[in-house]
């Protein structure tokens, strides 16, 4: 039985959440007529501590990447594949490997999380104002806020398969793209298999695909907050 325990002081960090309460505040303020908002209390804080989560997931895995491009610098030639030839693999500290897969996996995981919530939360805000969509349309409206953005959307699809894939078909494995190695270039292989070609892009990603999926979330969720803002005004 729990008898004493202690609670940890949230600070924040990511203040999506904050302007749109404020404006809510004011709609009720200016006699805007407004259900209820106990469900959206519990979902604001869950955004904002996975909103928080993810940037030092994402400072974990620049940090890890640069420590294995380090570490693969000035390397033997026979550890070098091409389609011609068989290396062999190099060895880099399980320490450093697997945490860099784990959170790949995790932002993954995150991301995927955090759109979902924010997903259900348009639809509670939609609720609120009095003009309720339908559970299975939510998505689509999301999609149609962010299309008449110009946003792109590609970031939803590269997203959704990977995690996906990592949550109910397999798990990743770490190769490295040296192509450009002369020029200091590298890019973290994330393979769906042990792969030695690289022609079906469905079997891995790169690592800077993860980036365009973090900033096209990013931008997607600014686009949104700005979206309900206007609905709470209007």
């Amino acid at each position: 039985m729990i008898e004493k325990w202690m609670h940890l002081n949230e600070m924040g960090g990511d203040p999506w959440v904050k302007p749109i309460w404020t404006a809510v505040i004011h709609a009720r303020r200016d006699g805007k007529q407004l259900k209820e908002d106990i469900e959206l209390k519990p979902i604001s804080l869950h955004i904002s501590t996975r909103l928080n989560m993810l940037p030092r997931i994402i400072k974990r895995i620049n940090a890890e990447s640069r420590l294995l491009y380090d570490s693969i610098k000035g390397h033997d030639p026979k550890y070098t594949f091409t389609s011609t030839k068989r290396g062999y693999a190099y060895i880099v500290p399980d320490e450093l490997k697997y945490n860099l897969l784990l959170d790949i996996d995790s932002l993954l995981f995150e991301i995927n999380a955090c759109s979902e919530l924010i997903l259900k939360f348009l639809g509670l805000v939609y609720d609120l104002i009095g003009t309720p969509l339908k559970k299975d349309k939510i998505g689509n409206k999301l999609k149609q806020i962010i299309s008449d953005e110009k946003e792109d959307e590609s970031w939803f699809v590269m997203l959704d398969s990977h995690r996906n894939f990592f949550a109910h078909e397999g798990t990743p494995y770490i190769a490295v793209d040296i192509t450009n190695e002369n020029d200091g270039q590298y890019d973290v292989l994330v393979l769906k298999e042990n792969i030695h070609d690289f022609s079906d892009q469905d079997k891995f990603f790169r690592l800077s695909d993860l980036s365009k999926i973090v900033h096209g979330f990013g931008r997607s969720k600014g686009i949104l907050k700005k979206h309900i803002i206007n609905l709470l005004r209007s």
